[in-house]
């Protein structure tokens, strides 16, 4: 079962679902589209972990490291909009493994936006998992290998 998280600035959103339950079948943007932000200019990320379920505050800890380091004041105004999945791999060190990071697929943009956009996320996975993110070492068949959801507009369409 999917477990959908959403992290609105470090806070819970009013919005959890097993994603089996509620969108059956669902995959990449068609399981975010259900999400709907408190606020349609706040940042925030939605990430999803197949198979195994973390604990609340694992989710959050780690979307507060992402967002601490994820720069959108340097997107242009279309690179904002867009809304993209990004799929990486996390070494048993905590760390994101840099050639594993990848574009799942994206959308709200032209392909020199999502690129824009992209490169911006990555440069924030990369940067905040420097040190290792905060994942408990014992849980690692868990988050090893992640899909996370970006929107810098805080809007998914």
């Amino acid at each position: 079962m999917r477990i959908l998280h959403a992290i609105k600035t470090g806070a819970l959103l009013a919005y959890t679902a097993l994603v089996g339950a509620v969108l059956p079948g669902a995959t990449g943007l068609a399981w975010a589209e259900a999400v709907k932000p408190v606020s349609s200019t706040a940042l925030y990320s939605v990430w999803r972990v197949s198979g195994k379920e973390l604990s609340a505050k694992t989710r959050k800890d780690f979307t507060v490291a992402v967002e601490r380091c994820w720069n959108t004041a340097a997107l242009s105004d279309e690179a904002v909009n867009v809304t993209m999945v990004i799929g990486l791999t996390i070494g048993p060190d905590r760390k994101p493994v840099a050639d594993s990071l990848r574009l799942v697929e994206a959308k709200g943009g032209s392909e020199a936006a999502v690129q824009q956009a992209y490169e911006a996320a990555r440069k924030a996975i990369l940067l905040c998992g420097r040190r290792g993110f905060p994942l408990p070492a014992e849980k690692y068949e868990a988050w090893r290998e992640l899909e996370l959801v970006f929107a810098a507009s805080g809007a998914t369409q």
